[in-house]
């Protein structure tokens, strides 16, 4: 499998090269000669040197040693250098300027290059550009001892970067500038979360960095980090070998993505730690990412010249399987090709997939404007887990005496104004699986002040069939109220039940509320508050069911 994957990454590979240079500007007469316009932004970046860089240097590649991609490279590696700031940082110029955490992304891309060619004969051009990235990481070690960062994972960046350059320049001053970083303490829970919750994005970049720094450290106790990472991924990914970021804080959230972040750390820690579940999981990520989105992990191989020759045994991954995360405030329920994801810390606090399609429940309330329920803590009694949330809000009085006739702007009088006639609702989201691990109960009970509208709202795509078996009312474009009886939805053989309905008004806009749904269908049901609702869902695939039947009812 891993030869064949290599085989799959050298041919992707050569297969994108023309596009990639079709994006290289080399007009010699131009500023940004030698880079390459980064598609969607018009602007000149170094990024692709390394995808070039693998197909250039690739015995098994038909552009081993080309000499017009060799010309397309140096001219790319003096880019590399032209845009690098005196001080050592370079730009993303979507957002951060002068920036170290930037750099140091870019030296994780290079360092390894550097440690490649250092090993084998160059001659000519080539050796030109080892010069160039040896110039530019030198003085990206110098940028990032000074410091700088502006979220969480850019410590673990910033430090892992300074290890690899310690080490590749002998450089001490690197290595204990990577020391400090660590004295702050790893921001990973038991359960393998880091502090951004991004499992998709960050977490990954995370756990990359702790093994980059267990290496280039010789700490081996950090590696701790980066099985709990991969072992709470393990339980996330889904079939198609995509990560859906529910619960993210970042900027990915409630987005479904590949999970290529991935592929190198379950690939490498397959061998190190003989794991067949890591060599599964790496196989998922390969097989969807080659021939959905032409993943073509070429360096990779070639850095690690092992891994095409890997033979770890396969194992199941937990695709049957019901976890809670109590640390984190998640319940995952895998049942192959469905998954469900209960979770505090995020507006779509239920999300069931179903093979390519992902069916995400909110609950908004009218109280006082503050948008959708946000469980703030996960509490597990038995068979069941609740969300809860508490929303304290009300009304400011005049200022005090002392305070009037200043002409105070209005924005700075409020820390001034006391709050009076405080209102109060608690609401508490219940969900009960199956034993089946194809659906459950959910409860919803909203309490306290009198009279909120609330809704709970599913959100599905488009593709499939519709139907209801009771009273609904189409309120707005591809708006459902569901007053009774039950909604069904189906697609191919895959299909998802639930019901009754409830029809407490007609609202479906909430202020405080900032999503905006495109090219989806929301089924809502209302209620006016108090009150509880009970409801019964259920979902997967039918021609799995009829199946495990007919197995079941032919055992002697």
């Amino acid at each position: 499998m891993s030869k064949e994957n290599y085989l799959k990454s050298v041919e992707g590979m050569g297969q994108r090269l023309p596009n990639v240079l079709d994006n290289q500007i080399n007009d010699v007469n131009l500023e940004n000669y030698g880079g390459f316009i980064k598609p969607g932004v018009g602007i000149a970046t170094a990024n692709p040197i390394s995808s070039l860089l693998s197909v250039y240097f690739c015995p098994d590649s038909k552009y081993y040693r080309n000499e017009i991609l060799r010309e397309r490279l140096l001219n790319a590696s003096k880019f590399l250098v032209k845009i690098q700031h005196k001080d050592g940082t370079i730009d993303l110029c979507e957002t951060n300027y002068y920036s170290p955490p930037d750099t140091a992304f870019a030296v994780w891309s290079y360092t390894p290059w550097l440690e490649f060619l250092r090993k084998i004969h160059l001659k000519g051009q080539e050796k030109e550009i080892l010069e160039n990235l040896e110039y530019f990481l030198k003085r990206a070690s110098i940028a990032l001892q000074s410091g700088g960062f502006h979220t969480a994972n850019h410590r673990w960046v910033n430090a892992s970067a300074l290890a690899k350059l310690g080490n590749l320049f002998n450089n001490e001053k690197c290595k204990k500038a990577a020391e400090e970083y660590l004295e702050e303490g790893i921001d990973c829970n038991e359960d393998g979360l880091f502090s951004e919750k991004s499992i998709g994005v960050y977490n990954p970049i995370c756990a990359s960095a702790m093994l980059i720094l267990a290496e280039e450290l010789k700490k081996p106790e950090l590696m701790n980090y980066v099985i709990k990472a991969l072992e709470f991924a393990l339980y996330f990914l889904e079939k198609d070998g995509t990560i859906l970021n529910t619960f993210s804080l970042r900027q990915d959230r409630e987005l479904r993505r590949p999970a290529f972040g991935y592929y190198h750390l379950f690939k490498r820690m397959s061998v190190l730690k003989n794991e067949g579940r890591y060599a599964q999981a790496a196989d998922c990520i390969f097989e969807n990412g080659s021939k959905k989105y032409k993943f073509s992990p070429l360096s990779l191989f070639l850095f690690y010249p092992e891994l095409k020759e890997e033979k770890t045994k396969r194992q199941a991954l937990p695709r049957i399987h019901s976890k809670y995360f109590k640390k984190s405030g998640i319940l995952r329920i895998n049942n192959v090709p469905s998954s469900l994801t209960f979770t505090q810390g995020s507006d779509e606090f239920l999300v069931i997939v179903l093979d390519d399609i992902d069916i995400r429940f909110r609950y908004l309330t009218s109280f006082f404007g503050k948008g959708a329920f946000v469980g703030k803590k996960m509490e597990n009694n038995k068979d069941s887990y609740t969300l809860q949330q508490k929303i304290r809000w009300g009304y400011r009085e005049l200022l005090p005496k002392e305070e009037r006739n200043k002409n105070i702007p209005w924005f700075d009088t409020i820390p001034l104004r006391k709050w009076i006639k405080i209102e109060e609702i608690e609401t508490l989201i219940t969900l009960v699986p199956k034993n089946e691990f194809n659906g459950g109960k959910l409860h919803i009970t909203t309490q306290g002040c009198k009279n909120v509208l609330t809704m709970l709202e599913i959100v599905l795509p488009k593709e499939g069939e519709f139907s209801f078996d009771g009273k609904v009312t189409r309120l707005k474009d591809e708006v459902y109220l569901l007053k009774e009886g039950k909604f069904r939805y189906a697609k191919e053989s895959i299909f998802f039940k639930i019901g009754p309905g409830s029809a407490g008004h007609a609202m479906v806009n909430f202020r405080g509320d900032k999503t905006i749904k495109k090219d989806k269908i929301l089924v809502v049901m209302t209620f006016c508050a108090p009150f509880e609702h009970i409801l019964d869902f259920s979902y997967g695939d039918t021609a799995q069911i009829l199946s495990k039947k007919y197995a079941d009812n032919n055992q002697f």
